[in-house]
């Protein structure tokens, strides 16, 4: 791994529709990072604002910011992948446009990678400003990320990447990319750090909780084969259930002469259909990630550049 002494940090941040308040982050990440020599990239991902006009004026008139259009909306992953391919620093930082993080922890993330010889240090709240359902899931996904497609334990969308990891991801292609489980993979060293969050000043989120839900899904068939196995358990309960049933009629029809029940049937007819179905979307899900990697659809396209050859 590369040791700079005055490391080149390249500041990686997806802009979605924040015009309004793209000068204000771009000001205080220069600010919290005057002594050390960076770059700001901007990536407007889709932006139907004035985004993309007030970073042209941006990059105009600084020179060490640059940006990026992408001709539609990607997503915050595909953002940042752009972004990281066009970096040029020995350290690179992603960080949100909303400025829930402070840009003044990025030379703390730096020091705490010198100190350890990290190439990956998340940015993790003190106290999050989040509901307490969206926390509780946030980490019940991040556990099964880990335990079944060996990622990070835990992550955030503050964090400092050093270059020779940057350089090990940066090509991956594939139309759902979930930055922090690529990280995980190739990462030789991950250290964490606590940082402050701070109050939103204006806005939402841009994950509601139905995102959130959609977002999980695609990551848990995209990473992981959990959906696979859970049918094999949904199968064999199933089966259970079906062969208790058929046991219990069977031995009322043979000690008691009772009638088999129309009822017991149809129950037990949509009961194996609902599960075949299930089974067969889960299996269709998996078929169509895989068509879609051999077309190697690009994740992102770029429609012009500003500050940047």
């Amino acid at each position: 791994m590369e040791n700079v002494d005055r490391p080149i940090i390249s500041v990686v941040v997806p802009v979605f529709n924040s015009g309004h308040r793209i000068a204000n982050v771009c000001s205080e990440l220069r600010t919290a990072l005057a002594d050390i020599e960076h770059e700001i990239i901007l990536v407007a991902d889709g932006c139907i604002d004035n985004s993309w006009e007030e970073i042209v004026k941006l990059c105009a008139a600084v020179p060490s910011i640059k940006g990026i259009r992408l001709a539609r909306n990607s997503g915050q992953h595909h953002a940042l992948l752009c972004g990281l391919n066009a970096s040029n620093g020995a350290w690179c930082v992603t960080f949100d446009d909303d400025l829930q993080y402070d840009p003044a922890d990025i030379p703390v993330l730096l020091k705490k990678a010198q100190s350890e010889n990290m190439d990956l240090v998340y940015g993790m709240y003190i106290q999050r400003n989040h509901s307490r359902i969206r926390q509780r899931g946030s980490n019940l996904v991040s556990w099964l990320l880990h335990k079944y497609a060996g990622g990070a334990e835990k992550g955030s969308s503050f964090k400092l990447i050093r270059r020779d990891l940057v350089l090990q991801i940066r090509h991956y292609r594939h139309p759902f990319v979930f930055l922090d489980q690529l990280l995980g993979w190739f990462s030789a060293g991950t250290a964490y750090c606590e940082v402050n969050h701070r109050l939103r000043t204006d806005g939402h989120s841009g994950y509601s909780l139905s995102g959130l839900m959609v977002m999980t899904f695609h990551l848990l068939v995209t990473y992981t084969v959990l959906p696979l196995r859970m049918m094999i358990w949904f199968g064999f309960i199933s089966f259970m259930i079906c062969l208790a049933l058929v046991s219990y009629f069977v031995y009322n029809k043979l000690i008691h002469g009772s009638t088999l029940g129309f009822t017991a049937l149809i129950v037990s007819i949509f009961m194996t259909s609902g599960l075949i179905m299930f089974s067969l979307g889960i299996i269709g899900e998996y078929l169509g990630r895989v068509i879609q990697w051999q077309y190697q659809k690009p994740g992102y396209v770029i429609a012009e550049k500003a500050g940047l050859p």
